[in-house]
Parts: structure tokens; sequence; C-alpha cells
């Protein structure tokens, strides 16, 4: 009868079969050095317990079907690692394509596309260079019939070299297997469609009090841009991401972290400073409105001698019913900044900085719910909102500046 030294040797045999340590001992690398059985600390064995050892069968399980968990986690050096096996970024694995990749489409598209760059590539070029009668066409449509026979012509250049520029690019890469790496370069660079509508659209003189004709064409190419960077966005080739993220590992840590807010805070300092400028001009020459400026000017400047609510523009016999039509109470927060110099360009001043730093607390609100830059380029959106000039450059009056502190009750709010 076997004791119980006897069943665990057996029990021992089962787990560890004696084939086994040797067979994974040759399929450890040279340089690992094996741990050392726990039975060679150990006493050795009796002779009847070394017979019951040797005679118990070896396991039917092979050596590999060990799970790779029960092997020690430092026999495996890290540098043993191939560096293939190595997963990529998630921003660097590029998407997949917009459209089926068969060839004859593939050279649709590519066709297409390189057509359509080639042309907005012409036309931007005809309206930059030597463009002196851009204005006068924009606005009467005034063109020599040499001249547009020209501009056709280079047109229809720009179409036919962009073509040929895109077919040649597709059959040398094509032998190459990188003919989808063309076209998802060309989707990238898609907005550059738009090209010719730069020149066009910022111009001063074509668009002078035609904001009615003006606006609907800024709205319907925003809503064009938008799509065309959607698809860009979706198509951005692997060498673009790479060099993306280069740049962004080169700047400064710091710059990362405050390159938003420093930006909202120059362009509002710039807003002000623009729109203060170009405002005094404006009054300077008559063009400013009299009637709100002249009573809050009337306002702040009795305010200086304790006549506070009293107008005499409004009111010329009982000066102190304006209290009765308006109460601007908050006006006299701006008294201090007024008594340094009490004039109607004081308050213009103070209009076109109060709207301007209205783009702080704004952006302060919106990196809460959104990305820092997507904050900042809704604040600088709001700066850049034309509806906004109108106002900065009417006269003073409580509506536009309110947008600061409406702004800062809503970030000190949520």
């Amino acid at each position: 009868m076997a004791g119980p030294t006897d069943e665990e040797a057996q029990g021992e045999s089962r787990e560890t079969p004696p084939g086994a340590g040797s067979e994974l001992a040759a399929e450890q690398p040279a340089h690992i050095v094996p741990a050392a059985p726990e039975a060679s600390a150990a006493a050795p064995a009796a002779p009847g317990e070394a017979s019951a050892a040797s005679d118990a069968p070896a396991s039917d399980v092979p050596v590999s079907d060990v799970p790779a968990s029960d092997a020690p986690a430092s026999d495996v050096p890290a540098s043993d690692t191939p560096a293939s096996d190595t997963p990529a970024s998630p921003l660097l694995e590029e998407s997949p394509p917009l459209f089926p990749q068969h060839p004859w489409s593939v050279m649709a598209r590519v066709l297409a596309l390189s057509c359509l760059l080639g042309v907005a590539l012409s036309g931007w070029a005809q309206l930059s260079i030597k463009s002196s009668w851009v204005p006068e066409f924009l606005t009467n449509n005034a063109r020599g019939e040499q001249e547009r026979k020209l501009m056709i012509a280079l047109l229809g250049a720009g179409l036919a070299v962009g073509g040929a520029a895109g077919v040649g690019l597709l059959t040398w890469l094509r032998k190459r297997g990188r003919e989808a790496e063309l076209e998802r370069w060309l989707w990238f660079l898609v907005p550059g469609i738009l090209l010719p509508a730069v020149p066009a659209l910022f111009r001063a003189k074509p668009w002078q009090n035609r904001h009615d004709a003006l606006l609907p064409i800024v709205l319907l190419l925003t809503l064009l841009f938008e799509a065309l960077v959607l698809l860009s966005l979706r198509s951005v080739p692997r060498a673009a991401r790479e060099f993306w993220q280069q740049t962004l590992a080169q700047v400064p840590r710091v710059v990362r972290q405050r390159g938003p807010l420093v930006i909202v805070i120059a362009a509002a300092l710039g807003y002000a400073c623009f729109f203060s400028f170009f405002l005094l001009r404006w009054h300077y020459k008559l063009r400013t409105g009299n009637f709100d400026l002249s009573i809050n000017n009337n306002l702040m400047f009795g305010g200086l001698y304790g006549d506070f609510l009293k107008s005499p523009v409004a009111f010329p016999t009982d000066p102190g019913k304006y209290l009765a039509a308006h109460a601007k109470f908050g006006h006299y927060l701006f008294l201090p900044i007024y008594a340094l110099v009490p004039r109607p360009e004081t308050l213009l001043v103070i209009q076109a900085t109060l709207i301007g730093a209205g783009s702080i607390p704004l952006f302060m609100f919106a990196r809460r719910h959104l990305a820092e830059w997507s904050a900042a380029a809704l604040a600088l959106a709001y700066l850049a909102y034309y509806p906004m000039h109108g106002a900065t450059f009417s006269e003073f009056q409580n509506v536009p500046i309110a947008a600061l502190f409406v702004f800062l009750v809503v970030w000190a709010a949520d």
C-alpha cells in the first residue's frame, strides 16, 4: 500500500511529466538559465517514491499546448520582441477609401479631381496676378471680347494640364500599386477647388454697398467649403499625418496648453485696436450715428457733475424725464474712464474694446464643452461676425456692449 508520500509523488508526476522539463529547457534561449526545480532543494526521495515516480505514465498533453500565461514573464526578454509587432498609432492609421477601388472608377475620380484643381488654380492665378480688371468685372461684368477669350483659353489650359497630370501620375503609380494613394491625396486637396473665390471675395471695392449680394454668396460658399473640408479630413494621407504629428511634437508644451487662450486674447486686442482706429476716422467723417451717441455722451458728461440720468437732448424742457424712458444705470460704470477724456470718442473706444473682449469669456465657456482649438475657432468666428462689425460702427449703444457681460454671466453660471 502506498503511503501519503507515494500519493504526493504520483501527483507531482501527473502535473509535470518527466520528459516535459527537458523539452521546455531545450526551447528556452541559451542565455536564460532555467530555474532549479523544487525537488533539488528537498531531501532525496525514498526508493519507493523514486520507483513510483518512474512508473507514472507520461502526460498526453504536448508541450506546445501549455498556456503561455503559465510561463514566467521574466523568461521572455523585451529585446526579443520584434519591432514590427508593435501596433501602429491610431492617429497614423489611414481611414478606408471613400469609394470602391475599381480601376476604372479610380481613374474617373482622379481625372475629375485633377481637372477641377487645374481649373481652380488657373482661375486663382488670373484673379490674383495683374488683376486690376477684376473689380469692374465683378461689378458690371465689363470685359473685352479678346480678354474673355483669353480667360476661357487659360481656364481650358488649366483643365487640360490638370487632367494630363492626374492621368500621368495615375499611370506611373499604378505600376507600383499605389494608385489609391494618389486618389487620397487629391481628396485631401479638394478644398482647393474654391481657390478662385478667395481673390474675388476679398476685394473691398466690388462689394461696397452690395451686402445683399455678398452675404448669400459667402453663405453658399461656406456651406460648400464645409462639405469639402469634411471630405478632405476623411482622406488625410499617412505622410500628412506623420508630418502633423512631428510638427506638434516640436511645439513647446506651454504653447499647446496656452496657445488657444493667447490667440483669443491677441485677437480681442487686435479687434479693439483695429475698430477703435477706423471707428474714430468714421466719426470724424460724420458717418457715425448722432442721436444715441449724443444722448449717451450727454448722460456721461452730466454724471461727472452729479446730474445722473438727465438728458437735455431728449427732453430739453425737463431733462429729468429721461429716467421714465431709459434707466441706463450701467453706463456710469464707465464714468471713471470717461472722466479721463470726456469726449464722444471715449465712448466709441470703450464700445469697440468691450465688443472685442466678449470673445474671451465666450472662449472660456466654450472650452468646457469643446476642445481648446475648437473653442478658439468659435471665439474667432464671433470676432469675424459681420453684424457685430456693423453695430460697432453705428454709435454707442447698450446692446452691443452687453455681449461681454452676457458671456461672463453664462461662463460663471456654467
